[in-house]
C-alpha cells in the first residue's frame, strides 16, 4: 500500500484480525515520511453476495441500505448512530455467517434485521416492520 500523504511504499507496523466482524486493522508506517496511519481490510460484499428480490432478480448487496434502514429507525435516539453502526455489523455478520452460496434472500435480510432490532429497541423494531416491508 502506498502513504495516503507521500505516496510512497508503506510497511505493517501492526495487524489485528477480528473474527467477530470479519476484518483487520493495520498500523501502517511511510518508509519515506514515517507518518503513521491505519487501514482496515473488509469483505467487499457487494460483488461477493447477491441480494434475490421477490421479482426474481438479482441485485448486489450494499451494506449502506442496512445503515440506513437501521439508522431511520433509531432517530428517536440519542446514539441513533452509533447503535445503527454496531446493529448493522451485527446484522450483516449474521447474514454472512448464515450463508455459504453468496446469495441471500431480501426476506431473510428483514427477518434478520428485524429479529436483532427487537432483541435491541422494540419501538425501534416496530417502525421497522411497519416501514420496510419483507418481500
Amino acid at each position: 500500500m502506498v502513504c495516503i500523504y507521500c505516496k510512497n511504499k508503506t510497511s505493517v507496523s501492526n495487524s489485528r484480525s477480528s473474527v467477530k466482524t470479519n476484518t483487520t486493522w493495520r498500523r501502517r508506517v511511510c518508509k519515506v515520511c514515517s507518518s503513521i496511519f491505519t487501514t482496515r481490510e473488509i469483505v467487499d460484499l457487494e460483488s461477493s453476495l447477491m441480494v434475490s428480490a421477490t421479482s426474481k432478480h438479482l441485485e448486489p448487496f450494499l451494506r449502506d441500505k442496512i445503515l440506513v434502514s437501521i439508522y431511520s429507525c433509531l432517530t428517536h435516539k440519542t446514539t441513533a448512530i452509533t447503535d445503527a453502526i454496531s446493529l448493522s455489523n451485527t446484522v450483516i455478520s449474521s447474514i454472512i455467517s448464515d450463508n455459504t452460496k453468496g446469495m441471500i434472500s431480501s426476506n431473510d435480510i428483514f427477518e434478520i434485521t428485524y429479529s436483532t432490532l427487537k432483541r435491541f429497541d422494540e419501538p425501534a423494531s416496530v417502525y421497522y416492520r411497519a416501514h420496510h416491508r419483507a418481500n
